[in-house]
């Protein structure tokens, strides 16, 4: 992983749900031209956010039920209520969030995605995308 600027930070906010949500989908994986409640995104930058996991036209829930498909091991049916997705949000603080550029910050979440790839396995990931077109640069 890249060093940091000195002192600077990656946090990390973890969410759990039982499944994905039209939302959730629409806010991480937004289009140009797309409304949103959100004052905060500027949609004019919104083709300038970064996808490093390619849309494949799919809901989250037909992701999240293709992985379940495709690893779960356990004998009995999943429970109506486990927890089958966790939104991982990356932000940026510190130096580098007030003094780095808008490049040496996507770099670093870029670096953090394939960090958390290696965690947690790439086919895993539903989604990544690096928002730029809110205030501080992103990863969801």
């Amino acid at each position: 992983m890249a060093r940091l600027r000195k002192p600077s930070t990656l946090a990390m906010h973890v969410t759990k749900h039982k499944h994905g949500t039209r939302g959730q989908q629409r806010h991480n994986e937004r289009k140009e031209g797309q409304k949103h409640r959100n004052r905060n995104i500027d949609p004019t930058r919104t083709k300038d956010n970064v996808w490093l996991k390619p849309d494949d036209g799919k809901t989250f829930n037909e992701r999240i039920q293709a992985i379940l498909e495709e690893n779960y091991t356990g004998k009995r049916k999943p429970r109506f209520d486990a927890v089958k997705m966790c939104e991982i949000t990356v932000q940026i603080g510190g130096d580098l969030a007030e003094h780095g550029t808008e490049e040496e910050q996507v770099e670093a979440l870029k670096e953090a995605f394939e960090e958390l790839k290696e965690q947690y396995g790439g086919k895993n990931i539903v989604s990544g995308v690096i928002h730029v077109d809110e205030a501080t640069p992103h990863l969801d």
